[in-house]
């Protein structure tokens, strides 16, 4: 079996909670705010 990343994402009428694990670590962790500008800003869409 290979090395895979796992992304959580916990979505909220206010905020995102975003988890990314790799190897069984949390790499990242982040909150961001759940309005199209806050998502726009954050993944370039």
């Amino acid at each position: 079996m290979g090395n895979f990343y796992f992304i959580g994402i916990d979505i909220s009428k206010n905020k995102l909670d975003i988890c990314v694990r790799y190897q069984g670590k949390v790499i990242k962790e982040m909150v961001i705010s759940n309005h199209d500008q806050s998502i726009k800003k954050r993944y370039r869409v």
